[in-house]
């Protein structure tokens, strides 16, 4: 079995102090990736935050929609949250709720048809953005910054020490 050497809690503590404080500088790259762009897609992207545009791919990933119980869980936000970020995607007419098929007491919640429509050009616009972001790593080390990412979105639940 593998074991991972951890570094003294004192290096561990600057390297978490580092993690954070490169955080909104790597926000940044992003968003001066594409300055000066505008078309539907890009307008679009603009008016939903950083929460409601997961949100929007989630439900991207879900064909035929979500409980409000299932999209407030996979967002790992109380169902009061979820109503609220669903409230306002309705609002700007990105999603749709309804009542379910089988059982009219559960809400359901779908992208709506014009998000369906700018859905695949939303993606390639975030691959395009990553592409131009990671031209500072090699194959290499993008390769190991996605394995790391992937770790750390795979972990089930954190520990508390």
């Amino acid at each position: 079995m593998k074991q991972s050497v951890r570094p003294d809690t004192e290096n561990r503590s600057l390297l978490l102090q580092r993690f954070l404080a490169v955080q909104p500088h790597v926000k940044r790259c992003f968003k001066m990736a594409r300055p000066g762009e505008s078309d539907g897609v890009t307008d679009l992207m603009h008016q939903v935050t950083a929460g409601q545009l997961e949100a929007l791919f989630l439900l991207a990933e879900h064909k035929a929609g979500m409980t409000m119980a299932e999209f407030a869980a996979n967002l790992a936000m109380t169902a009061s949250a979820a109503t609220q970020l669903a409230d306002r995607l309705v609002r700007l007419d990105l999603v749709d709720r309804g009542a379910d098929a089988s059982d009219r007491r559960v809400v359901r919640v779908s992208l709506s048809t014009l998000a369906r429509g700018h859905f695949d050009k939303m993606w390639q616009r975030r691959l395009e953005t990553m592409d131009i972001v990671a031209e500072a790593l090699s194959d290499d080390e993008l390769l190991t910054l996605v394995k790391l990412l992937e770790k750390l979105a795979h972990r089930s639940e954190p520990t508390r020490s």
